[in-house]
């Protein structure tokens, strides 16, 4: 799944860009990057939760302004991992 969580983001904040080629895990997704604002980020995230059947709610997203495209990857696994330990 951690692999599919880095791909989906990757796809989708490809969209966003002209040259696809220049997005990758370490494209930031706010200043510097993507330029994303929070509900743009929001979206990546149900993304996410469409394409693999999971649920993000409850997710802090707000700080995901400041993370690269890996770093949110990994915030949403470490989410996922803490709700599954519940």
């Amino acid at each position: 799944m951690a692999d599919d969580i880095r791909r989906i983001l990757v796809e989708e904040a490809a969209k966003l860009r002209p040259d696809v080629s220049a997005v990758d895990g370490g494209t930031p997704l706010g200043t510097g990057g993507l330029e994303m604002d929070s509900l743009t980020i929001a979206e990546l995230a149900v993304s996410v939760e469409t394409e693999l059947g999971v649920d993000l709610i409850g997710m802090e997203i707000d700080q995901a302004k400041g993370m690269t495209i890996e770093q949110f990857a990994q915030h949403i696994r470490t989410f996922l991992s803490a709700g599954e330990a519940k």
